[in-house]
């Protein structure tokens, strides 16, 4: 079992984050911010900056474990969060706005996690072979038919 790709995409509320695909299921890195609604563009920005900055952390933190390539080693490290693919009933690529892309994990309880990745720094087709691979054909390309 080996860590198998790593993409640059966004989690929740448009964070940074990094989803790493290992041959037991899907690590997601997300940084956190903490600024108000009403900080206005520079606490915008700043809110971003900082977690950039707790992502790069958190990554520093995960990349030194003794993994084994198992992903489930990570769920100890802050912000991550783990999805083997047994309990994932299907992954579903769509299109998000602009160039954006959407990942959709969908696990065995229905509930839906969405992940956010840049058509221009994903190459969305070698990802798409290794989560059929990976998931046994429970991988839908929405964009391509």
């Amino acid at each position: 079992m080996t860590q198998r790709a790593e993409y640059a995409c966004f989690g929740h509320g448009g964070n940074p984050a990094t989803l790493r695909v290992f041959d037991d299921g899907l690590v997601l890195l997300a940084g956190s911010r903490i600024v108000g609604a009403d900080a206005g563009l520079l606490g915008a920005v700043a809110g971003q900056a900082l977690a950039r900055r707790r992502l790069r952390k958190q990554t520093e933190v995960a990349d030194p474990l003794p993994t084994g390539g198992h992903g489930r080693d990570l769920v100890g490290v802050r912000g991550a969060l783990y999805q083997p693919f047994s309990e994932i009933s299907e992954i579903r690529l769509e299109k998000g706005l602009a160039s954006g892309r959407k990942l959709k994990v969908i696990g065995a309880d229905g509930r839906a996690t969405v992940w956010r990745l840049s058509a221009r720094k994903v190459d969305v087709a070698a990802m798409g072979a290794l989560l059929t691979e990976l998931t046994q054909g429970r991988f839908t390309d929405t964009l391509s038919g």
